[in-house]
């Protein structure tokens, strides 16, 4: 061997010795001690790991910081929210990838999970529909679900208060499936709920650390699934199937909706059929598919996590229930109104609380983990490519620098003038992976919390000897953490405010009580024209409890269908609407001939079809764009026919209206036709207090007076729109922002567009 040969050895062999030494040199973040191969196995908790993370961080870590394997597979916990901001928010080019273990990535292909997915494009098309979806402005157009939802839920809840958590969890999933599909859920064993809340359940055992032997020898992967131990390999095979089809399902029934014109306003329909190009293509379509099924596991069991740990510290601490209920009370005696979500800065307290609850019990203890995407140096302390990156939200929010009396439940740490750090910063994900639904998972438990502590007081059970039974503070272990169940008492407080959550929706104008009585109780209505009116009634709730949907009967004024109505308390036809008030069945009710031989005021068919485009009109008209009705179906019932629906009409197909956008020319001279019974539409939007919007009250005072939109004052003088009305200019320019929004009938004025 020449000495140019050895010479290069040598080199070769310095290099290796450098290079070693260098790695070996390299310091960890420390930890607590290790095995060799197991690593900490032999010591890794089994439940409640966050408090294990943070002890160790106390005992063994750098400001908390620490790192450890298992089975080689390295990870580093967060302890401390400097750290957290630190690397997860300022180095994020390093920190916002996601680690993809074997057994629920790899196994059960879910490489495009918004869950598991890489820093790659295609996250980032996720990110930017999310943040076109639910960025603070646009999350706005899904309070009116928020409110309806928790309306109803109250409801659930003074009817059946030993429920709780099953409401808490029918209310999460109900805000969820419209958002994400507009799909409506009525019941609680929904085929699309029971499976989403099955896809929550294997999630939570998939990604549990520790759990599968080959997430940390994931040359296991490759054993064929007919061999002796491989089962997790049919297991995972099982699960990606089911996975797949419970997103599948309900994109396929928006599209069947879409198919129909009968698609309610959603994130899927947005991006399936925008309004401002072509229909989705397949990409687009699996783009959509992965985004929208990632919503309800990243919305409704966090949702639901935080809402049980507010009914908890309100049993725990009364004095804070009370004093949030005199907020919400003295809201309530002033306004005479429910609080809406448009009331956030009304209730500061209730802020407090909300803070307080994802501090106390963050819903996500150790949020979702990050991981390297290449290697870095933190504090002299090395951080390898692909290490598992874990933020203990737990230890960050019951850190005691930051927050004294870390366990104690108390709202008023981030009110005053010098408020301790807001716990949204962490509980909601750190740096480019931050949960792009916080607007509503907020809002949301807003106006949960809102109407509940309006409407029950929930305090501590007694046993059958009269003693108050002490709780247990325990939570479950998973990704998402829940207080466990307790017992506890409901009472009603609030007959007055349950009475005006009941009145949700198209409730309002909801008749059907009306006909649950008697003829001659009803002085308004003569006994032919009451039974009629049942009938018909009664035909159509049969039907639509067939359809799995309510369509309540709403008493819309004499005027909005009958041109000839002489007194505004007049019945006339008989109008119902589904919960979205969207589609709607028009029955006309003829109660008799006239016997006079012209049948030219007697073609049936022609007025309905007429009362139907005319209704279709004023809806459309008076409604938001994204509210405005998908089609108007009419028919009628005579007394030779004995008032009796004709069966085919219920079952018919709906298509979208063919109107002429004409008609909306003529609106005018409809309202004439009414006289001055304007159309009580109760489902038109207000976007804020300063709104301008529809006079619908029929407060005019005197001959052409009527009520100013901005200050309500009544005034002769009428600015700029023909049905929104303004007593001087200066109102006009005061909701003008907001005015143009909900009118689309208004004239250019210079200095206000």
């Amino acid at each position: 061997m020449s000495f140019s040969n050895y010479l290069v050895i040598l080199v070769a062999g310095i290099i290796f010795i450098y290079a070693v030494f260098k790695q070996r040199s390299k310091s960890y973040p420390p930890g607590p001690p290790s095995l060799p191969i197991l690593g900490v196995a032999h010591l890794h908790p089994q439940v409640e790991f966050w408090r294990t993370y943070a002890e160790w961080g106390r005992r063994y870590g750098i400001n908390g910081l620490i790192s450890f394997h298992i089975l080689g597979r390295r990870m580093v916990i967060i302890n401390t929210m400097e750290d957290a901001i630190n690397l997860l928010n300022k180095r994020s080019g390093v920190y916002s990838d996601r680690p993809f273990p074997t057994m629920a990535g790899v196994l059960m292909r879910r490489e495009k999970s918004i869950f598991y997915i890489s820093y790659n494009e295609r996250f980032k098309m996720y990110r930017k529909m999310m943040q076109r979806s639910f960025n603070p402005t646009a999350a706005q157009m899904y309070w009116d679900i928020q409110d309806h939802e928790a309306r109803i839920l109250v409801d659930n809840i003074t009817k059946f208060p030993d429920k709780l958590v099953e409401h808490l969890r029918r209310n999460a999933a109900s805000v969820i499936m419209k958002i994400a599909y507009g799909y409506p859920v009525t019941r609680n064993d929904d085929h699309f709920v029971v499976t989403a809340e099955e896809h929550l359940r294997i999630g939570s055992i998939v990604g549990r650390p520790g759990k599968w032997l080959v997430d940390s020898i994931p040359l296991l992967r490759f054993l064929p699934e007919w061999f002796p131990g491989a089962g997790f390999k049919r297991q995972a095979r099982h699960w990606s199937e089911e996975l797949y089809m419970q997103f599948l399902e309900p994109q396929n029934w928006v599209k069947d909706q879409i198919a129909a014109g009968t698609a309610i306003p959603s994130f899927t329909s947005t991006f399936l059929r925008p309004s401002d190009g072509p229909p989705a293509d397949a990409e687009t379509e699996d783009l959509v598919l992965w985004a929208a099924g990632g919503l309800y596991a990243a919305g409704a069991d966090t949702t639901v996590s935080a809402a049980t740990t507010f009914f908890f510290q309100m049993m725990m601490n009364p004095g804070i229930q009370s004093r949030a209920q005199a907020e919400v009370d003295g809201f309530f005696e002033t306004e005479k109104r429910l609080p809406s979500l448009h009331d956030q800065a009304a209730l500061p307290y209730l802020g407090s609380i909300i803070k307080e609850v994802l501090r106390w019990a963050p819903p996500a203890p150790l949020g979702l983990f990050h991981c390297t995407s290449r290697a870095d140096v933190y504090k002299d302390m090395y951080i390898p490519a692909k290490t598992t990156v874990i933020p203990n939200i737990y230890a960050m929010m019951h850190d005691e620098s930051i927050y004294p009396d870390p366990f104690v439940f108390n709202p008023e740490r981030h009110m005053g003038s010098n408020p301790q750090p807001d716990p949204r910063e962490c509980a909601f994900g750190f740096g480019r992976r931050v949960c792009a639904g916080q607007n509503l998972a907020e809002t949301t438990l807003w106006i949960q919390f809102a109407l509940s502590l309006l409407t029950v007081n929930i305090s501590k059970a007694v046993d059958q000897d009269g003693k108050t039974i002490e709780p247990e503070i325990a939570f479950t272990t998973a990704i998402v953490s829940h207080v466990k169940p307790f017992p506890y008492q409901i009472t009603l407080r609030s007959e007055a405010a349950l009475s005006l959550c009941r009145d949700f929706g198209v409730y309002m104008n909801d008749v059907s009580k009306k006909f649950h009585r008697s003829p001659e109780n009803s002085p308004d209505l003569s006994e032919a024209d009451f039974l009629a009116r049942k009938q018909v009634i009664e035909a159509v709730a049969e039907w639509a409890q067939g359809t799995g949907m309510e369509w309540p009967p709403i008493l819309y004024l004499y005027g909005v269908v009958k041109a000839s109505a002489k007194r505004e308390r007049d019945w006339g036809h008989l109008v119902f609407t589904d919960l979205t008030t969207m589609r709607f069945l028009l029955v006309m009710v003829f109660p008799e001939e006239c016997g006079c031989g012209n049948y030219s005021h007697h073609d049936y068919d022609a007025l309905a079809k007429f009362q139907a485009d005319r209704f279709m009109s004023l809806a459309t008209y008076l409604y938001h764009d994204e509210n405005k009705p998908h089609w108007v179906r009419a028919t009628y019932v005579t007394i030779s026919n004995g008032y009796a629906l004709d069966p085919a009409f219920l079952q018919s197909v709906d298509t979208p209206p063919n109107n002429d956008t004409g008609k909306l020319e003529s609106i005018d001279m409809l309202l004439k036709q009414s006289g001055k019974s304007v159309p009580k539409i109760m489902r038109y939007k207000v976007l804020g207090s300063k709104d301008a919007r529809p006079e619908v009250s029929n407060v005019w005072k005197s001959k052409n007076a009527r009520q100013c939109a901005e200050c309500m004052k009544t005034s002769t003088k009428d600015l700029i729109c023909r049905l929104i009305h303004y007593c001087s200019r200066e109102c006009q320019r005061l909701a003008w922002p907001t005015h143009k929004l909900v009118c689309k009938k208004t004239d250019k004025v210079q200095g206000l567009d």
